[in-house]
Formats: structure tokens, C-alpha cells, sequence
């Protein structure tokens, strides 16, 4: 079994954002972001070992923030060495790396969309279809409304836009 830490060097690794992880153990200021981005992979890719509640900006992991904690605690030295050797630690699937590399494509799209609030919009959507379990066909609007009024500061075309994507593109998956 893969311990937390390592889930989410193998994340961050795989899109190619291992700089967010030792920006973090230099300030800390990256967790949203962290918090974000594998929570979209989570539900995405699923069975990633982590639980979520609803917080101020979205979806928050306090086993995340724990791992995440215990990794700044680490040397650079070590959490590179680590990022550069966990595929080899644990010889991974090529399903489960391609299913990686597809929400990698999902977030960039994300964040072509909305680059200032985009990872909140899609982790909102998909935390309130997970929780709702609506119909998604006649209650879209429904849907998008609601997070309107939690969210005010988000444009309504860039969260209809980001609800397509999540829900209605090729290889979108609802749990």
C-alpha cells in the first residue's frame, strides 16, 4: 500500500508540478492549490486515500494537510530524490499513469478557461455533484446557481464552461 506522501509525489510528478510541493516547504502557500489539484485528481482517478470536507474555498483534505506538513519536515534533497525515484519504488500501472496524465489535460483546460479561479470552480462543482447527486440534465442551471450564490466572485460563463468540461466532454467521469 502507498503510503499518502508518496500519492502525492507521484501526482505532482506526473503533471509536472513538483515545484508546488517544495514551494510549500518553503512557505506554505501553495496548499490551496495542492489541496485543489488532488482532490480533482481524487475524484478522477479515485481511490487516492484521502477524505474531504467543504471548507471556505472549496474541498479541504485534513489528512492532505497532514502529508503535506510532514513533507515540508523533509530535506529538498530528500523530496527530490523521492520524486525522482517513485515510480521505480512502486512500478506503477500504465492505466493508472495514463488516467493520471488525462486529468493532467483536464486541469490545463481548467485553467485555459479560468486561470484565477479555475481549480475552485471545478473542485466546487464536482464536491456539490458528489455531495447531490442531481440530475445533471435538468439541473444544471440549478447547480450552477447555487455555487453562484456561495462563490459570488465567479463569472457565470467561465463556471458554465468549466461544468461542460467536468461533465459533459469526452472521458468526463461522474462517480
Amino acid at each position: 500500500v502507498m503510503e499518502h506522501k508518496d500519492v502525492v509525489f507521484l501526482v505532482f510528478k506526473t503533471i509536472d508540478k513538483s515545484d508546488l510541493i517544495k514551494e510549500f516547504k518553503e512557505n506554505f502557500t501553495t496548499q490551496p492549490e495542492i489541496q485543489k489539484l488532488m482532490y480533482i485528481f481524487q475524484e478522477r482517478v479515485s481511490g487516492l486515500g484521502f477524505w474531504y470536507n467543504w471548507y471556505l474555498r472549496g474541498p479541504y483534505s485534513p489528512p492532505l494537510a497532514k502529508t503535506l506538513y510532514e513533507i515540508s519536515n523533509s530535506t529538498i534533497e530528500t523530496i527530490n530524490n523521492t520524486i525522482d525515484n517513485i515510480d521505480n519504488n512502486y512500478g506503477f500501472r500504465e492505466d493508472l499513469l495514463e488516467k493520471i496524465a488525462s486529468v493532467k489535460e483536464l486541469i490545463l483546460e481548467i485553467k485555459k478557461i479560468d486561470s484565477d479561479f479555475g481549480l475552485e470552480t471545478a473542485t466546487a462543482l464536482i464536491y456539490i455533484v458528489k455531495r447531490d447527486e442531481p440530475d445533471l440534465s435538468s439541473q444544471k442551471d440549478q447547480i450552477i446557481t447555487y455555487l453562484l450564490l456561495l462563490k459570488p466572485w465567479l463569472d457565470k460563463n467561465k463556471v458554465t464552461l468549466i461544468f461542460d468540461l467536468l461533465f459533459y466532454s469526452q472521458g468526463s467521469k461522474r462517480e
